[in-house]
């Protein structure tokens, strides 16, 4: 596995970076964990700062081309109303 980061837009600081890339290798583990490690799963996190001119970036165990892919269909089917909204609690 490796975690790719990419930042769209902004500075995303350098520490913030390090915890993302510790929190991707813990959801690679759970991951495998859970699925026994006989079923390959992709991730993909996505963090952004709220608000006007803030950052965006992602970390994934998918190559680009792979999770732009999904992320186009999971947005399809999110438009269509296909997906249920997940909401985490907000700090």
């Amino acid at each position: 596995m490796s975690e790719r980061i990419r930042i769209e837009k902004g500075e995303l600081d350098h520490g913030l970076r390090l915890q993302m890339e510790e929190v991707g290798r813990e959801i690679a583990v759970r991951i495998d964990n859970a699925t026994g490690g006989a079923k390959r799963v992709g991730y993909v996190l996505l963090m952004t700062e709220f608000g006007e001119g803030g950052w965006t970036s992602y970390i994934s165990n998918c190559q680009r081309a792979d999770m732009n892919k999904l992320l186009r269909e999971f947005l399809k089917h999110s438009e269509e109303g296909g997906q249920n909204e997940i909401v985490g609690p907000r700090s």
